[in-house]
């Protein structure tokens, strides 16, 4: 892990982003520190900073995990292990796009993120990126 990913923090200009699915549904979401406690229900996607910082496509952030919860906060409704395997990819922070619109909202947005965003630690490629 290079020096830049171990002292990373939240870019100003990259705290808030909006991210499109695949049906074309444009989500917002805020930037934290992957240790920052986050509580409620949502969307939380674990990302990295691009290799490149003067890299822009299609977003500054590199998505590793994409995940629907109710408690994002409590890092036990992870899948094991998953946390360890974005941090050793490079994960410094999380997108969190709040919902409280109930289970089937929040698994239809995160569904609709994985298949546009194609995070490698989702469905097959986590297997091949353990």
């Amino acid at each position: 892990m290079s020096e830049l990913h171990n002292n990373y923090t939240t870019p100003l200009a990259h705290a808030v982003v909006t991210l499109q699915g695949i049906t074309g549904q444009i989500y917002g979401f805020t930037a934290f520190p992957l240790a920052a406690p986050i509580n409620g229900a949502g969307i939380c996607i674990l990302v990295r900073p691009p290799e490149d910082p003067a890299a822009f496509a299609p977003s500054y952030w590199t998505p590793l995990y994409v995940r629907g919860s109710q408690a994002m906060g409590d890092r036990a409704t992870m899948p094991r292990g998953i946390i360890e395997q974005a941090r050793r990819m490079g994960a410094t922070h999380v997108l969190v796009h709040f919902c409280d619109r109930g289970e089937d909202a929040r698994r239809a947005i995160a569904e609709d993120l994985v298949a546009a965003l194609r995070p490698p630690l989702n469905a097959e490629g986590r297997r091949t990126a353990a």
